[in-house]
């Protein structure tokens, strides 16, 4: 009898353990609305999201997603108020304070102008006496920046991406930075049926960049979950899943609305 009990004592242990170990955290994220790659009207709330949603889940810990205005998400992260905040280019003010991830997704920015507008561009200097407009705490790269403080074109501010298309189709501008992906999506979703057709991008990027998660560095468990997020990362990529969403992404899978996606999965 005595035996008995001790195999189910050990059992209970055993089982104990295997839960404890098994056990979800749940951490919350910052972030903005920046469709396709982050949006709670999205499908898996966006491309980037859900590579960060699927590499933490590798260390069984679950993303809980709070949405703010670009800078105060940032802000929000840096004061230690939530765990972490996605996703961000590099810059020397961002890093300082913060760890940095690993390379979540690369993403390149391209001039967009009216199919009608005869464009190409080789160097900054050929943008000489252009209209070029831009969205206000946006950061298009050294190259560009420095341009404009050079005064070598036109600068035309607005408060938002799609204000600039307004103004690019109604002419009041020349040419818009813009990432390709981010683009397409405004193009589709906010404007007529037909705006698309009417818009184009010249090939040669003016940025590449890498985006990334940043952590507090005044919360103790940043290094640890820094190290989860990276290695489920790594994880992503040596599966083949990382390709695979990158595929599903070109494809507009992540353009797809909550309301519409019931019924669409992506393993």
């Amino acid at each position: 009898m005595l035996r008995i009990f001790d195999v189910f004592i050990i059992a209970c242990i055993i089982f104990s353990l295997s839960f404890t170990c098994k056990a979800i955290d749940t951490i919350n994220l910052s972030t903005f609305e920046y469709p396709p790659e982050h949006s709670k009207f999205l499908l898996h709330e966006g491309v980037v999201s859900h590579i960060i949603a699927l590499a933490f889940a590798e260390s069984n810990i679950k993303v809980k997603w709070q949405y703010y205005p670009m800078s105060r998400a940032f802000m929000m992260a840096k004061s230690g108020r939530v765990d972490a905040t996605a996703s961000y280019g590099y810059s020397k003010e961002r890093i300082d304070g913060m760890y940095m991830s690993d390379n979540i997704i690369s993403s390149a920015t391209y001039f967009y102008h009216l199919k009608t507008t005869d464009f190409n561009w080789r160097n900054i200097n050929d943008l000489a006496g252009l209209k070029v407009g831009i969205t206000n705490k946006l950061n298009y790269g050294d190259l560009f920046n420095n341009a404009v403080k050079d005064n070598i074109f036109i600068v035309d501010n607005a408060q938002h991406d799609n204000l600039n298309f307004k103004k690019l189709l109604a002419g009041r501008i020349d040419i818009f930075p813009m990432t390709s992906g981010i683009a397409e999506y405004s193009l589709m979703t906010s404007f007529p049926k037909g705006t698309l057709e009417k818009i184009t991008y010249n090939k040669k990027p003016i940025r590449v960049y890498d985006s990334f998660i940043f952590f507090p560095k005044n919360l103790p468990k940043s290094v640890s979950l820094l190290a989860s997020f990276n290695q489920g990362l790594q994880k992503l990529h040596k599966s083949g899943q990382y390709q695979k969403i990158l595929s599903n992404y070109h494809n507009g899978y992540y353009s797809t609305p909550i309301a519409n996606s019931a019924q669409q999965k992506v393993n």
